[in-house]
């Protein structure tokens, strides 16, 4: 089996074809990937070495501790008391994606031989080449999106404290046309600072702040309202609907969140082994600002030397699986980075926002019988009222269903046992659902659970106002 060449081929040719402007021979990474990778965060992962080389399970990350106002002293005496310098803290195993595809035998051989020509003539990828490695790229796409939907989920549960609310649930911010005192903008950059956030902001989500963001970028002249002006990068992601919530949004501080990218599939576990090739592959991805880099996969040539059926129909003849893969991690400052009786204790620079647009209505009085035009930016409209409906806000959240069982891949609709108080308040439909285990137990954004392997997790329905209930949910094959 003359596996070598094949793989070297591959190698050669994908790295000449990521030196070609062609967007069909680029993969664009979507919102949150691209914002992890555009502003990567990992100095802190103290074993990227070994996890790069693949010998570790776990990342590890280390940090230190910043001094509390209780550790200075006034006394110049010997007891003065020290604490540790540097603490660490494991933030999981990696996660892993994969997608394969299927290569005739007769197509790779002959690719081989083409490869090998094109190379030594110094002549293009030919036909068959060009169509392959369309066909690769196409599956690495599928696979960067599968690795972008796994990070998103996991953001769900590592968004840390606001020192402003003194939690994690998702904050209301409105946006409007102009510049005011209450502008989701000032929201945003006010909680940084009350957070002690330095540098610019990195915003990931969907919805009305994407919206704002692109209404901004297209106005003739720069004014003083937009993300631009503030210095925030925004990254759309529709995958934040599902895994965040609808119109929900990330704002990340600048070295606090990162994506840990390493290969399996390096040094001594490459090679050929048994009826496979392992080795690695480059994917070339086109970053927001133009710049080309490349996402290093894993990737194995299997022979298949038997015909596959499903279901008794023939899908494919003898020929070879190209199988794709990732383990990579997610990277989100601890939320021990600071110490206990620190104000900034549980922040770890990742904040929770839900996006609206701000409302038009304003206050006004009437004099006498005449109506007062008011005018909204438009045509000046008549108004013959003095008063403005007021928010109704949340008082409570409550479930009926405190505790529930249910098997592996079963789904149980937890959010229709869940009331918000009172009936009519404004946002009661703004709830945000998360699962404290995703191993376990999965909940969607409309509190659909999922049950996923034997064990215990706890499902949290979270509302504006910092409102919450709990649901314990045991998943057993019994």
């Amino acid at each position: 089996m003359q596996l070598y060449g094949i793989v070297n081929a591959f190698l050669t040719n994908i790295s000449a074809l990521a030196g070609i402007n062609d967007p069909q021979l680029k993969v664009s990474p979507v919102g949150f990937l691209r914002a992890l990778l555009e502003n990567n965060a990992t100095t802190r992962v103290t074993n990227l070495a070994g996890l790069q080389s693949g010998q570790d399970r776990t990342i590890t990350v280390r940090y230190m501790n910043r001094g509390l106002l209780a550790q200075a002293t006034e006394i110049d005496d010997c007891d003065t008391p020290i604490t540790p310098a540097w603490t660490s803290a494991d933030i999981g195993a990696p996660y892993f994606s994969k997608i394969g595809m299927f290569i005739a035998d007769g197509d790779l051989r002959q690719y081989q031989i083409e490869a090998a020509q094109a190379a030594a003539a110094g002549t293009p990828p030919t036909p068959l080449m060009l169509a392959m490695y369309e066909s690769i790229l196409a599956k690495a796409n599928a696979l960067i999106q599968h690795i972008d939907d796994t990070l998103v989920t996991a953001q769900a549960a590592n968004f840390g404290v606001n020192v402003v609310t003194g939690n994690n649930v998702a904050q209301l911010v409105n946006f409007g046309t102009s510049m005011n005192m209450t502008d989701g903008i000032v929201k945003l950059l006010t909680d940084a600072q009350a957070n002690e956030v330095n540098g610019d902001l990195i915003v990931v989500g969907n919805g009305v702040v994407t919206t704002y963001d692109i209404v901004n970028r297209l106005k003739a002249g720069v004014d003083a309202n937009g993300f631009g002006r503030a210095n925030f990068s925004v990254y759309n992601d529709n995958r934040t609907v599902a895994g965040w919530g609808a119109n929900q949004f990330g704002v990340f501080a600048r070295g606090e969140v990162g994506f840990v990218d390493f290969n399996k599939n390096v040094g001594n576990y490459a090679g050929e082994k048994g009826g496979s090739y392992f080795f690695t592959m480059p994917i070339p991805i086109e970053l927001a600002n133009g710049e080309l880099s490349a996402l290093v996969l894993d990737a194995q040539l299997k022979y298949e030397d038997c015909p596959i059926y499903d279901d008794g129909r023939k899908i494919a003849d003898r020929g070879w699986k190209l199988i794709l893969s990732k383990s990579y991690g997610l990277y989100n400052t601890p939320a021990t980075a600071f110490a206990v009786g620190d104000p900034l204790r549980g922040v770890n620079g990742s904040f929770r926002y839900v996006g609206a647009v701000e409302s038009k209505c304003i206050e006004v009085k009437a004099c006498g019988d005449e109506p007062i035009p008011v005018d909204l930016g438009d045509e000046p409209i008549p108004v013959d009222v003095d008063f403005v409906p007021e928010l109704v806000p949340i008082t409570g959240i409550s479930t009926t269903d405190n505790a529930e069982t249910i098997a592996p891949l079963a789904t149980f609709d937890w959010g229709a046992t869940v009331v918000v108080a009172p009936s009519d308040a404004t946002f009661r439909n703004l709830i945000a659902y998360t699962s404290s285990d995703t191993g376990v137990a999965t909940v969607d954004q409309y509190g659909v659970v999922t049950g996923v392997a034997d064990g215990t997790a706890v499902i949290t329905a979270s509302t504006i106002g910092g409102f919450s209930t709990s649901c314990i949910i045991m998943v057993s094959t019994i």
